[in-house]
């Protein structure tokens, strides 16, 4: 009788390890798809502001001090507050991106890309608390979606 006492608590322990596994899976696909329905709604709020060319809104959806550097790695980073993040908008949003279309290059502004881009996802990058997005960076700080790195090619 000991011995079946054993082997059964040697199975119920099995199955908790089991029942927590599963729990834990099924709770990091909950925060990930959570962390896609929150960037979805700042997604929708940032490109409709840039859309209404709105600078207030785009400020209210960026984090300070806004990181900007060049696309090259040894580029210092330049840490912006407000006022620095506004003299350098609209050269963020003006910057030419180069796509390949088929089998040619084709040139087109960081604006208009956010324009055609309707939705993103985490699921393109690894880290589900960073969205990178050409030449823009978003992350989660502090539970929200913010816009907090650019690079700018000059």
């Amino acid at each position: 009788m000991a011995k079946f006492m054993r082997i059964s608590q040697s199975i119920n322990l099995y199955i908790l390890i089991a029942l927590l596994q599963f729990i834990f899976v099924v709770g990091s696909a909950r925060s990930a798809e959570l962390a896609d329905n929150q960037f979805a709604t700042f997604w929708i709020e940032f490109r409709q502001a840039v859309i209404n060319n709105d600078k207030t809104k785009i400020i209210s959806l960026t984090y300070f001090p806004f990181e900007m550097r060049g696309v090259d790695d040894s580029s210092a980073i330049q840490l912006l507050d407000e006022k620095s993040f506004n003299n350098i908008y609209e050269r963020l949003l003006a910057q030419t991106i180069f796509l390949p279309v088929r089998d040619q290059i084709v040139p087109k502004p960081m604006r208009e890309l956010i324009c055609e881009t309707k939705s993103l996802s985490s699921e393109e990058t690894e880290n589900t608390n960073t969205i990178s997005f050409q030449q823009f960076e978003f992350e989660q700080r502090n539970g929200r979606w913010r816009f907090v790195r650019a690079f700018l090619e000059e």
